[in-house]
């Protein structure tokens, strides 16, 4: 009997607020626009909070603590992944073994004149041929669940980092726009050197957790290529 398993889970919901939080800033830079026909004001520059918008506080919590629970997830596929691609791996040598035995067999009895058995197992060679492209493919699926597991371990370990930075980066902003403790310009500098440090932080982590998804995104868009491929083979062999 072999084993059926769900894919681990994808992290659309992150990419779903996420894109939903751009838009929302996005529509708040286009309010207040000049009417058709009046003059263009001087283009102003953005600011970080429209260039890097983020959602409240609590939002990215749960969306932190979303993305630990679904690295822990992951880590336990991955475990019964590489059991799963050790099995698929000693059912393919054992079929390899006995097309071997098989093939020798066919050769003692062409040699001793046997011809009806020697059909007989020259048939028996054809079935286990096919058996032994199946465990070929389902070895490659068994070894794409593993890769795949292993980029999703490291998108959600990223998508934490990300909102961990965001909840850091809302804070300080809202400290810095507290004017009322500064009491000098080295002061105000040291608090702008803070914020863009925060601002950077974030910027990183999220190009990280987008390079992440997405390759975890090529990974289970792999496993679903091998599982066809290996249904297509389980479904030749049932014939």
């Amino acid at each position: 009997m072999i084993a059926r398993r769900a894919p681990a889970p994808f992290s659309f919901t992150l990419l779903v607020l996420l894109g939903l939080a751009a838009s929302a800033a996005s529509a708040r830079a286009q309010t207040g626009g000049a009417p058709t026909g009046a003059a263009a004001p001087a283009a102003a520059l953005p600011s970080p909070v429209d260039l890097i918008p983020l959602m409240d506080d609590s939002t990215h919590q749960a969306l932190a603590a979303e993305a630990k629970a679904g690295q822990r997830r992951s880590e336990e596929s991955l475990a019964r992944s590489r059991e799963r691609e050790a099995e698929a791996k000693s059912q393919l040598e054992a079929r390899r073994a006995a097309i071997d035995v098989t093939r020798k067999k066919i050769d003692l009895a062409g040699k001793e004149k046997r011809d009806s058995d020697k059909k007989a197992l020259e048939a028996q060679k054809k079935n286990e041929e096919a058996a032994r492209n199946f465990y070929e493919r389902l070895l490659a699926l068994r070894e794409a669940e593993t890769e795949r597991d292993k980029a999703m371990i490291e998108t959600w370990e990223t998508a934490a980092t990300m909102h961990t930075r965001a909840t850091e980066l809302l804070a300080q902003r809202r400290q810095h726009a507290d004017v009322t403790a500064v009491t000098s310009s080295a002061q105000l500098s040291s608090r702008d050197t803070r914020l863009t440090t925060t601002e950077k932080n974030y910027v990183e982590a999220a190009k990280e957790w987008s390079e992440k998804a997405a390759e975890s995104a090529a990974k289970e868009k792999t496993v679903a290529e091998k599982r066809a491929m290996a249904w297509e083979s389980l479904k030749d062999l049932r014939r």
